[in-house]
């Protein structure tokens, strides 16, 4: 058994965690667009600028859209005695350790 083998993915549920997370970050992310758009609007600001809000928006949207699907299908995790890893291979192939630690009295 290679390495790879042993690292598994998330479960089915990680994925709407990942679109709920992503969906408020789009909130926030709209939200803060908004008050540029208006304040653009308010200012009478230089005009190409709206230009770079609606594709800052276009951006938002398809990240929002795929994003949380490339972390769900690119993403896998081994549990062990101490610590975890977490392995993402989508464009730039990571390893992340966490160690565990556990207090008992």
């Amino acid at each position: 058994m290679t390495n790879d083998q042993l690292f598994k993915k998330s479960p089915k549920e990680a994925i709407k965690y990942y679109y709920l997370i992503e969906g408020l970050e789009f909130i926030v992310h709209l939200i803060v667009m908004m008050v540029l758009i208006f304040l653009w609007s308010h200012f009478n600001w230089w005009h190409f600028l709206i230009y770079i809000f609606i594709f800052l928006i276009l951006i938002d949207i398809v990240y929002a859209a795929f994003g949380p699907w490339i972390k769900y299908h690119y993403t896998y995790y081994r549990i062990g005695e101490n610590d975890i890893e977490v392995k993402y291979d989508f464009f730039f192939k990571s390893q992340k350790f966490v160690k565990l630690e556990r207090m008992q009295y």
